[in-house]
């Protein structure tokens, strides 16, 4: 199974392009909005009525690698899944005229008038069994969508950030992409890049917790101490030893856990939350950062 990334932020169609198609852009991202999401995809949080579409995002290892179909309905991504190179050899279809090809370029779908249909002939045992495959409406309207883009060779711009804890990276991207002109049902490939841009955020603490895609403490500011404390670390205090609480009272470990939030660069000045879910984990980072402290003083 590959790793899943979270990913939001904005696509957009260029201006001449949405003033001249607006109905349709708009009205087949409002029939589609929950459509757009399975295991991997995108699900549209806002239409901003300029061309722009505010989203969130699960990438298939990245969400740059789920750009070349994501904006299509999930019923379509299914077909595409339904007419993979090994089944299609399998089998011989009929489009119109395109007669016992192995594979059929979108070209050819996007040729089909609104009502035509996909005859799918599937018979392994010389039986005469014929599968009638119809495109759903937001289909149709998809591949509309996809001929007039195509027609005014126009693109769509997505900016967004990327997060997966698996791979280890959190990035911002600007990517370009417009309808592929080597798409095939082969290849799924529905849109390719025109254009790519990455920026590395960081991956630490701070810079997950700053782009919203974790909450976490900054002990530099006092309500998330009072915050922290409250949630947990006076709980995982007070169940410390008579030793451990002689020899330090919960001000020293407030101090000691800033200290290492600075000094490592893993946390870079603030811990995600996950640090504290538990006295186990709560221990450890204790004990990491008591040690840094005791180091600094030994020079």
């Amino acid at each position: 199974m590959a790793n899943l990334s979270e990913a939001n932020g904005t696509f957009s169609f260029e201006k001449n392009f949405y003033s001249k198609h607006q109905d349709l852009i708009d009205e087949y991202f409002k029939l589609a909005k929950e459509s757009l999401i399975g295991e991997y995809g995108i699900y549209i949080t806002k239409n901003n009525f300029d061309g722009s579409f505010d989203f969130d995002g699960i990438g298939r290892n990245s969400m740059y690698n789920t750009l070349s179909w994501c904006l299509a309905p999930a019923s379509y991504q299914r077909y595409l899944a339904d007419n993979t190179y090994e089944k299609v050899l399998k089998r011989k279809r009929t489009i119109d005229n395109y007669v016992e090809s192995d594979v059929v370029p979108l070209e050819v779908i996007l040729g089909l008038d609104e009502d035509e249909i996909i005859r799918v002939v599937d018979n392994p045992l010389n039986i005469d069994n014929k599968n009638l495959l119809k495109l759903t409406d937001l289909d149709k309207m998809f591949l509309k969508l996809i001929r007039v883009l195509v027609k005014e060779d126009s693109v769509i711009n997505f900016e967004y950030k990327d997060f997966e804890p698996g791979s280890i990276f959190l990035v911002s991207e600007n990517v370009t992409i417009k309808p592929s002109s080597k798409s095939q049902i082969k290849t799924s490939q529905i849109f390719e890049v025109v254009s790519y841009d990455s920026e590395d955020l960081g991956y630490n603490d701070n810079s997950i917790i700053e782009n919203g895609f974790e909450s976490g403490y900054d002990l530099h500011k006092e309500d998330d101490i009072k915050i922290l404390i409250s949630d947990c670390l006076e709980e995982w205090y007070e169940s410390q030893d008579d030793n451990f609480r002689t020899n330090y009272v919960l001000e020293d470990i407030i101090n000691a856990l800033r200290v290492l939030s600075d000094e490592d660069n893993e946390y870079n000045g603030q811990f995600r939350s996950y640090r504290f879910e538990d006295e186990a984990t709560i221990s450890e980072l204790v004990d990491d950062a008591l040690y840094t402290v005791e180091s600094i003083k030994e020079g």
